[in-house]
């Protein structure tokens, strides 16, 4: 039995806690005082009795102080899979400004295949912080499910979603996602890009080649795979294997075909590549073989 029923009496939270009393914890989470609701939430935790965990929820969803909401997500924590349906409930009934990332986040902690619909419904939340934890948390449950709705968020205007989304398409990734992957080399944020090659190269190693057959004796995918693993492009001179390796390329090139094989593995390049100024960036590199001139 709870020991108050009304709002401006003030309950004994470690009483309440000794006496196991379910019932009066979670009344006091309702409490006008902060210290007093935030003890009742850390002692609901304290006793791990899943029964109070839709009261939890809808603290961390309805509550303005920030330790309380944090104390509510820690218990709903401790309850692991208990508080799966309650999170769920909760989340998918609650308006979108209520929605907090943490939660998001703890859905995503526990890794239960329930949460995946609610996870993609968060991905478009109005708050980049909760798209952010959805985004990090569908990373985390790796469902197969996810993929395109984690592909569609690679538009997001918040450059840490989309760097989440890609780490999250590393693993789950298919070749159909390549395109996707390809505008991303293009992102207008450093660390984006770096993940998009860092994504790519990971598929390449479980998936394989990437790209169609190549007439050029592999030549024009090698050249593509170097520069997406260097989006921003090479510059002659720094001594790099890599450098040399595409200078080595075009003389092969150049001595088998002349400049006609060039220029149709350059075009070939361009057109696979998907990356803006690698067309221009190759005939720099090959500047001075033969007769081109970048």
């Amino acid at each position: 039995m709870a020991r108050f029923s009304k709002l401006f009496e003030t309950p004994d939270v470690e009483e309440l806690k000794q006496a196991k009393d379910i019932d009066g914890l979670t009344g006091a989470l309702s409490h006008r005082t902060d210290a007093i609701r935030l003890r009742a939430a850390e002692a609901l935790g304290e006793l791990g009795d899943p029964r109070p965990a839709g009261a939890l929820v809808a603290t961390a969803l309805n509550e303005n102080y920030q330790a309380v909401t944090q104390a509510a997500v820690s218990s709903l924590s401790i309850l692991g899979q208990a508080a799966v349906e309650p999170l769920i409930a909760g989340l998918r009934g609650a308006p979108p400004k209520k929605i907090r990332a943490a939660l998001i986040s703890l859905l995503g902690e526990l890794r239960d295949p329930r949460g995946l619909d609610v996870l993609v419904m968060a991905l478009s939340n109005e708050d980049e912080k909760v798209r952010r934890a959805a985004a990090s948390a569908l990373g985390a449950l790796k469902e197969q499910r996810a993929l395109d709705a984690l592909v569609a968020s690679l538009q997001d205007s918040d450059w840490e979603v989309r760097r989440y989304c890609i780490q999250a398409v590393k693993v789950l990734g298919t070749r159909e996602t390549v395109p996707a992957l390809l505008v991303a080399l293009n992102d207008a944020n450093d660390y984006v890009r770096v993940e998009a090659s860092d994504a790519l190269k990971a598929l390449r190693e479980r998936l394989g080649s990437l790209l169609p057959e190549d007439p050029y004796g592999g030549r024009v995918n090698r050249l593509v795979e170097v520069y997406w693993a260097w989006p921003q492009g090479l510059v002659r001179g720094r001594g790099l294997e890599v450098e040399r390796e595409v200078i080595r390329i075009g003389r092969e090139l150049y001595e088998q075909g002349g400049m006609d094989l060039m220029l149709a593995v350059h075009t070939e390049f361009a057109r696979r590549c998907g990356l803006v100024g690698a067309g221009r960036n190759l005939e720099m590199m090959w500047d001075g073989i033969g007769p081109w001139r970048g």
